[in-house]
């Protein structure tokens, strides 16, 4: 008994001691609220929550804080499905206004729409719009409407919030939005803005980016942030996007927190600042995945995302075609889907191949009746197409950059036969390409391509497609297919027909 009651007088002067501590210090605490690569997910389905439960959580995870919270985006909220796109992201910045975001980082899917349509969002958004790497190609200062970083005050302390765009940006926007701006490595301005908010008072330190991270099965963050950390000091938060992964850890020293995709979970940072010290004590990150909690719905959000999925659905719903069997899309793999539209496209087009980049063709054709609002979710970018004349030569240089390539979605393709050995590096991967006549392609021979303009402008890396000779530019994508999908009537396709062997 004594021994318990000793044990317990311990426990009791250990927490005095604490609380001596803490007061002490003078902590202040600090509530953090992150989201990324929402892309525009209103409505709940399979892979999402819906706006309005994932804002349900927002709102209660700040409500059980007495200071509240400061919301941040990581990029890639406004479009990719068609509840955003209609809109051109205005949705889902309606949305992010009624939730009360502080600052949203620009990721590369920003510029899926014109550069005056981001303009349109920007002063849409009751939150700024921030990439301090972003700059116009001729003044060589941030691109407008973005800036470089805000300071705000959240408990009396000042926190600069520095936004920063990852560098595949040049290579994994659409190239026509990206005319006239330079997209700098991070790492060549970081430093800079992170001096420059010390200099104006902020005594936290947040990087609010859209570059990817991971954690390895050891837990130890990898991927993209890392090259950026290396580079950078007085950083006390790194806020990540891009990868639509869930990420909890710190990397020298450094927290670095990525709340995965399609609002299907939030990240949560406490940050202790010592007042007594000048100085963050302590940091602590996690993600909370949203269907794992209490169903809390944000009344406000629903009305938003209520009215636009109507008006939606009444504008799209209109039956094309009826589909025999469900025709998959592994974006990493094969891909029925892929090939079928390739092949209606080819046909369309009359030219002897088609490609398509995997990361364009985002869902699988349901068995049952395809909607307009199916192509749409299928072809959620505003592409169109484009008819060119390649040799045999580059053509085998697209294959090679596009099968199996770990930082792509798989290329899809029509007019081709492929044998392919994705142990070998880019380069040495296409053992034999033939036409569908069982032709080896020729080098030097000359083939009628039909491709979208983001690969023919050098999307995803494919510059290749750039020394093509442009015969025509023709219909947007969705429109091309929805009209062919309505002369057809009827979907029976088996697939995938073994077009790409490896």
């Amino acid at each position: 008994m004594k021994k318990l009651v000793s044990f317990v007088m311990l426990l009791f002067f250990l927490a005095i001691g604490s609380v001596a501590l803490a007061a002490q210090q003078n902590l202040q605490a600090i509530y953090i609220i992150t989201a990324n690569d929402f892309h525009g997910h209103l409505r709940a389905d399979n892979d999402a929550p819906g706006a309005a439960r994932w804002a349900g959580v927002i709102d209660q995870l700040r409500r059980e804080n007495p200071a509240g919270a400061v919301v941040l985006g990581a990029g890639d909220m406004l479009t990719g499905t068609l509840d955003a796109n209609e809109s051109h992201g205005i949705s889902s910045v309606k949305i992010m206004n009624a939730v009360g975001f502080t600052a949203d980082a620009v990721g590369n899917h920003k510029f899926d729409v014109s550069r005056k349509e981001i303009g349109l969002n920007a002063k849409a958004a009751n939150f700024p719009l921030l990439s301090a790497n972003i700059i116009d190609e001729q003044t060589h200062k941030v691109a407008q409407p973005f800036k470089p970083y805000i300071i705000v005050e959240h408990g009396g302390i000042k926190l600069g919030i520095i936004g920063l765009t990852t560098i595949e940006t040049v290579s994994k926007a659409t190239q026509k939005n990206l005319i006239g701006l330079m997209v700098l490595p991070p790492e060549a301005v970081a430093q800079k803005y992170i001096d420059e908010v010390r200099n104006k008072g902020a005594k936290v330190v947040i990087l609010l980016t859209h570059i990817g991270s991971a954690q390895d099965h050891n837990g130890d963050i990898i991927g993209e942030i890392t090259g950026l950390l290396d580079k950078v000091h007085g950083v006390d938060l790194a806020i990540t996007g891009h990868t639509h992964l869930t990420v909890a850890g710190s990397y020298k020293h450094i927290p670095v927190l990525q709340a995965g995709c399609y609002g299907q979970a939030v990240g949560e940072a406490k940050i202790l600042y010592s007042k007594t010290y000048g100085k963050v004590q302590r940091v602590n990150v996690k993600y909370i995945k949203v269907k794992e909690m209490p169903v809390y719905i944000d009344k406000e959000v629903e009305k938003i995302a209520n009215t636009v999925t109507k008006r939606i659905d009444a504008k799209y719903n209109e039956v094309l075609a009826v589909n025999k069997r469900r025709l998959n899309n592994d974006l990493l793999g094969q891909s029925a889907t892929g090939e079928f539209f390739c092949d209606l496209m080819r046909k369309e087009m009359q030219t002897d191949i088609v490609f398509f980049n995997g990361g364009g063709v985002r869902a699988e054709v349901p068995k049952g009746n395809v909607t307009y609002r199916t192509i749409k979710d299928i072809f959620p970018f505003p592409n169109k197409m484009v008819k060119l004349a390649m040799t045999g030569k580059d053509i085998h240089e697209v294959l090679e950059h596009g099968i199996s390539n770990t930082g792509l979605r798989m290329l899809r393709f029509s007019g081709l036969k492929v044998r392919a050995d994705i142990t070998k590096p880019e380069g040495q991967r296409i053992v034999l390409v033939t036409t569908l006549d069982g032709k080896p392609l020729g080098d030097e021979a000359v083939y009628s391509v039909g491709t979208n303009d983001f690969l023919a402008l050098g999307g995803d890396g494919f510059v290749t497609f750039k020394k093509g000779k442009t015969i025509a530019e023709l219909n947007n994508t969705v429109e091309m297919c929805a009209e062919l999908l309505k002369k057809q009537k009827e979907i029976d396709y088996i697939g995938p027909d073994g077009r790409l062997q490896y």
